[in-house]
């Protein structure tokens, strides 16, 4: 009787403790969920809090990108756009700042779409902060509908840059056709034209004619004047501007100036007693005067 009340003491005794052991087990088991879950959730807040943060600070960033362009367009409103010149340098403010602006407006609206990319992935993460995520919705599209307005003025602005740009180049070609008019018309001003020949050379190239009575009944010659249509053709021509030398065909050779210039005004340098065979105009403009079509007769 004694050895069965041991027996059953001892398998009360054994079954206590696997119960306590099933228990602390149990407890074990759920302090490490517990633990995981805590870590979990913690993990879960920080990286919320990483990401609030991140869109907190783009915003930010955003709004004040949006101020700057604001600013800039204002500033481009009042920028003159000037006449190009063909010697001036390539670089155009206006260009650099447009192309500054649009560079901008654009990084601004990858940077809004980023941004909204965050809070919808945020929102999908973590449902307790729908109120706040409203507010970042609501935020993003105002800054979206602002980014729109600034693309609009930019493209605005083009427009109207443009089209002064091409009434400017419009004048500019004015104004190079007038100054190459006028470049020509100074060109044919000064431009002159001679020509040195015998008689018989002259005669029969057309620049000169005999009018008027011979002297004698049969002997003698009548005068020698220009031909009543020039053959401009037997002409040199020359540029007043520049020094001019007409060259004879033989040095110490006489000639005779047929045409209405004044002779006294050129200079026929003396060379070993005699003509050197060339011929200097001592004032263009007082000499060219009377005519642009210089006339020398030479003895045959």
């Amino acid at each position: 009787m004694h050895s069965t009340h041991v027996r059953r003491a001892a398998l009360v005794a054994a079954a206590v403790v696997l119960v306590a052991g099933c228990e602390r087990a149990s407890a074990k088991a759920a302090r490490a969920d517990s633990v995981a879950s805590l870590t979990a959730a913690l993990e879960d807040a920080q990286k919320a809090s990483r990401d609030r943060e991140a869109i907190a600070q783009e915003l930010a960033q955003t709004t004040k990108i949006l101020a700057d362009i604001d600013n800039e367009v204002a500033n481009v409103k009042g920028l003159k756009v000037k006449v190009p010149d063909k010697n001036a340098a390539t670089d155009d403010p206006w260009v650099v700042r447009h192309d500054s602006l649009v560079g901008r407006v654009r990084g601004v609206a990858m940077l809004l779409q980023r941004t909204r990319n965050r809070v919808e992935q945020l929102a999908k993460e973590n449902k307790t902060l729908a109120s706040e995520i409203t507010g970042y919705r609501e935020t993003i599209a105002s800054l979206e509908a602002l980014t729109k307005r600034q693309e609009e003025q930019v493209v605005a602005l083009t427009q109207e840059v443009d089209s002064l740009h091409g009434a400017n180049t419009v004048l500019a070609q004015e104004r190079d056709q007038e100054r190459e008019a006028a470049r020509g018309l100074r060109d044919t001003a000064n431009t002159v034209y001679y020509v040195v020949g015998t008689k018989e050379q002259l005669v029969k190239a057309g620049v000169i004619t005999e009018e008027g009575r011979k002297r004698f009944m049969v002997f003698g010659s009548r005068g020698l004047v220009p031909a009543r249509k020039l053959n401009r053709a037997a002409f040199t021509r020359a540029d007043m501007r520049q020094p001019l030398e007409i060259a004879l065909p033989a040095a110490g050779q006489e000639f005779k100036v047929v045409s209405r210039h004044d002779p006294s005004l050129l200079d026929a340098p003396i060379q070993n007693g005699k003509p050197a065979g060339k011929l200097r105009v001592l004032d263009p403009e007082e000499f060219w005067a009377s005519s642009h079509y210089l006339i020398i007769v030479t003895a045959s």
